[in-house]
């Protein structure tokens, strides 16, 4: 799969399956993609490295009802995660109907990552799990596909107040970065915490004061010098964020960066493009 042209629809990208168990990914996307009336595109990827691993002759694997060692068989992987892929299908299926959400599903290879952001066109959201999340069996993955994507859009009540987080620097994708925040933040009843980047912009800083101020939004500021992600993962550690919105506009080779992210945070992040 290749990225679209600039002229092109937005979609909210998430992989969905195996590759990402984190529910709260999902959720994210689900609200983002209803909140701003455009597609989901849910991405089932098969990991890669182990197809690789299932290629090798020594590669053994253990069964979880005998407990016992036998070979990792490629031809078996492939129709393990081509029946997973249509099972998460069905359910996404099923559910994105009854909550009359737009959605298309394909099936791709490939680091997860690199896949999605490759995906990805200008004007699409990429939205990630955090590495640090547990893994889920099938069955309980299949569960929290259902109930995400259900509870994303039910307008159930947070049980305590959570908050979307933005990164913002001087640019033309500036603004596309903080609406889609802003819009994920209102329909998730979350507060906005803004983490503006680079030397004091007063223009810039004073642009974002306006359009909040237009629209009666609030928001927590944070100025730093500069795009480190390992500095606003430790400002937003003591934060209970529900999803970071991080610049990814017309930026090139971003993978490294937002791999070292994921590793450093526990929410969900949206690379805006």
């Amino acid at each position: 799969m290749t990225a679209r042209s600039s002229g092109a629809r937005s979609r909210v990208i998430v992989a969905i399956g195996p590759a990402s168990p984190d529910p709260l990914a999902l959720i994210a996307a689900a609200q983002l993609a209803q909140s701003a009336g455009i597609e989901l595109a849910a991405l089932f990827i098969e990991d890669i490295n182990l197809l690789r691993l299932a290629e090798l002759p020594f590669a053994q694997e253990i069964g979880m009802a005998s407990a016992t060692m036998r070979r990792l068989v490629a031809a078996d992987v492939e129709r393990t995660l081509k029946r997973q892929a249509e099972e998460l299908r069905c359910v996404l299926a099923e559910t994105a109907h009854g909550i009359r959400l737009e959605w298309t599903f394909a099936t791709v290879r490939g680091r997860l990552a690199r896949v999605l952001l490759e995906a990805a066109g200008a004007g699409d959201f990429v939205v990630l799990a955090s590495t640090a999340v547990r893994t889920m069996t099938q069955a309980t993955l299949a569960g929290a596909v259902r109930t995400a994507l259900r509870g994303s859009v039910q307008g159930a009540k947070p049980r305590r107040t959570r908050t979307v987080a933005a990164v913002l620097q001087p640019g033309p994708g500036a603004l596309r970065v903080l609406v889609a925040a802003q819009q994920l933040a209102q329909a998730s009843a979350a507060d906005l915490m803004l983490f503006i980047i680079g030397p004091r912009d007063a223009a810039f800083l004073a642009t974002v004061e306006s359009w909040l101020a237009e629209r009666g939004v609030t928001a927590r500021v944070t100025r730093l010098p500069e795009l480190a992600p390992a500095q606003v993962a430790r400002l937003a550690a003591d934060v209970d964020i529900s999803a970071m919105f991080w610049p990814g506009d017309g930026i090139e080779g971003i993978e490294p960066e937002i791999e070292a992210l994921l590793e450093a945070i526990t929410c969900p992040l949206v690379v805006v493009r």
